[in-house]
């Protein structure tokens, strides 16, 4: 995916909260993409941080996801906001 935002720095993320439907609401935020490649401890470093808040620490120190996180084509995608809609 990284290779299109190279040529096309435009980006849109959206997040809504699918258990409340009745409410209704979310986020939509566009703009500008930076992909953090280099330097790589500081790719690690942020992935790692990341997966702390999602994974608990086994699941982190797996081989498996280590891998991900040393992975050369590991990239951080670093949203910066020109518009934000909210609903």
């Amino acid at each position: 995916m990284w290779v299109e935002l190279e040529e096309n720095r435009k980006c849109a993320i959206v997040v809504d909260d699918d258990e409340s439907a009745a409410a209704n609401c979310g986020v939509l935020l566009e703009g500008d993409v930076e992909l953090v490649t280099e330097p790589r401890d500081l790719v690690e470093n942020m992935s790692t941080r990341i997966y702390r808040r999602y994974l608990d620490e086994e699941i982190i120190q797996s081989p498996e996801t280590q891998a991900s996180i040393t992975d050369p084509d590991n990239v951080i995608y670093r949203l910066k906001p020109v518009e934000m809609y909210c609903w």
